[in-house]
């Protein structure tokens, strides 16, 4: 009988993939505020490379002051 070396690798990166998947679905159904949790992730990044994220949160806060 031969032996059977690489099995477990194709096996592992089946459950990999699996729980790739699961973690994508997962990141685009649940909502995290008023966005979904991919959506928040995308926005962050976003934001951090345009380095315009203070700005963004001050517009929200001012709008936050005139609301009250």
């Amino acid at each position: 009988m031969l032996p059977e070396r690489g099995q477990a690798t194709v096996e592992w990166v089946g459950v990999v993939l699996l729980v790739a998947f699961a973690l994508a679905a997962a990141a685009s159904l649940v909502p995290v505020g008023d966005r979904t949790l991919g959506d928040a992730v995308l926005h962050a990044l976003v934001c951090a490379v345009r380095g315009d994220c203070a700005r963004e949160a001050a517009r929200g806060d001012a709008e936050l002051v005139a609301a009250y």
